[in-house]
């Protein structure tokens, strides 16, 4: 499993020098495709399960890729909010929920 801790600042390149299509999916939707170039950048905003599809594709017409076959699929990319983590009281205070370790 990928795992992404932090959406901001998060953006992938991907520039392979063949003929092929590129989409990105959040879930079952597509959130992002290219075909023009092989070029691909996105940059997520939201949390999810994002996966990149590959196509190779013999010819293009506008928007529409002919003979295109499936090339690489990815695994998920789970994105989610960075975790902040709790702070701490300061040793000898024993605050309110302070973890109490105590041995026998």
């Amino acid at each position: 499993l990928a795992l992404i801790e932090a959406l901001e600042g998060i953006s992938r390149d991907l520039q392979p020098p063949l003929k092929i299509a590129i989409g990105v999916q959040r879930g079952s939707a597509l959130v992002a495709a290219a075909a023009r170039g092989g070029r691909l950048e996105y940059a997520a905003q939201t949390p999810g399960v994002y996966r990149v599809e590959v196509f190779l594709y013999k010819h293009r017409i506008g928007s529409l890729c002919l003979g295109a076959k499936p090339w690489i699929f990815s695994n998920p990319i789970y994105l989610q909010p960075a975790v902040q983590p709790a702070a701490l009281p300061a040793s000898g205070q024993g605050g309110k929920g302070a973890a109490q370790i105590s041995a026998g």
